[in-house]
């Protein structure tokens, strides 16, 4: 994975690798520490251990909250121990919202951790706490991923929105005022959104100017104003010539051309090669021209490799090139 994939994952996975704060930080220091050959990159074992050392970070950041709650329940059962119809008023003490609804996912979470209920421990408490975070914060990743689908938004897209949104997100809330919400359109228009403009949003949303945005509204109002309204700045175009050759050359390896061949042609021949493969013109925005939107070399590469594989039993591309 590269460092922008690992952070999306963890994100994912129910951590905050983009809100500021210290575990965004913690985040951006050990990936660059894991990554022990400098290449950029993050093997699976390297992010194994990045989620151990978030979690250190995570458990010590809550634990006087949690420590004061345990104590707070033992104090008023006259126990040593927090009972477990405690449990859920408990986590709520320190900030984990939990539902009627979420009372089964705890009961999940204890079960797997093997934890007696009757007389649950501090470090027990500690487990917990962590276990329904993560998964808390998973399923709602996983429920933002789907809504992002929905609306149509690309991989690129809605890792862009996520890191605007939880940048924009101070205070940790979950939610964007109006203000946090103009500054987001700012940073995609390229010129201070109008109060107008804004307020359109707002009403196309059936939201009022001062109630908060949560995380699906910003991203459905964002792809309103880019895809809709186009209030968003194109940008610079992004085309065949804005590929290096080499890579140029692995696209051309997917088609199993020979390799004296294309080893051999100039730049002028692969762009004219990959040009008539993808059905596009060498100065074509592959950002428009293509059915999936490209914005970038490993977006062309990944793009290429799927319509190839899909040419050799359906309707992808088919390579009828040099052999």
């Amino acid at each position: 994975l590269t460092h922008a994939e690992a952070k999306l994952l963890l994100k994912h996975l129910g951590f905050q690798p983009y809100r500021q704060g210290p575990e965004a930080e913690h985040v951006q220091r050990i990936l660059v520490e894991s990554d022990e050959d400098g290449n950029g990159l993050v093997d699976f074992l390297e992010f194994l251990g990045l989620m151990d050392r978030i979690r250190v970070l995570q458990r010590a950041d809550r634990c006087n909250k949690l420590r004061e709650q345990f104590i707070k329940h033992r104090r008023a059962h006259r126990s040593a121990d927090v009972q477990a119809q405690d449990l859920r008023e408990t986590l709520a003490g320190i900030g984990i919202p939990l539902r009627e609804d979420h009372v089964e996912l705890v009961e999940r979470v204890v079960e797997e951790l093997d934890i007696d209920l009757a007389a649950l421990k501090f470090p027990d408490l500690e487990d917990i706490a962590q276990r329904v975070v993560e998964r808390l914060q998973s399923a709602m990743a996983e429920a933002i991923l789907q809504h992002a689908d929905k609306l149509g938004l690309s991989m690129d897209v809605f890792a862009e929105y996520q890191v605007a949104f939880d940048q924009l997100d101070v205070d940790g809330s979950g939610t964007l005022s109006f203000e946090e919400m103009r500054r987001a359109l700012e940073m995609h228009m390229g010129r201070p959104p109008t109060v107008m403009e804004v307020e359109d949003l707002y009403l196309d949303l059936k939201k009022n100017s001062d109630e908060e945005l949560e995380i699906r509204e910003f991203m459905w109002m964002m792809h309103t104003a880019s895809a809709i309204k186009h209030l968003f700045k194109k940008g610079e175009a992004f085309t065949l010539r804005d590929v290096p050759p080499s890579k140029l050359r692995d696209i051309l390896r997917l088609f199993r051309l020979a390799e004296n061949y294309i080893v051999k042609i100039s730049f002028e021949e692969l762009l004219e090669h990959v040009a008539n493969y993808l059905e596009v013109r060498t100065n074509s925005d592959l950002r428009e021209e293509l059915p999936e939107r490209v914005t970038n070399v490993r977006q062309l590469v990944a793009y290429v490799s799927k319509k190839v594989e899909e040419g050799n039993g359906a309707n992808g591309i088919v390579s009828p090139g040099p052999r």
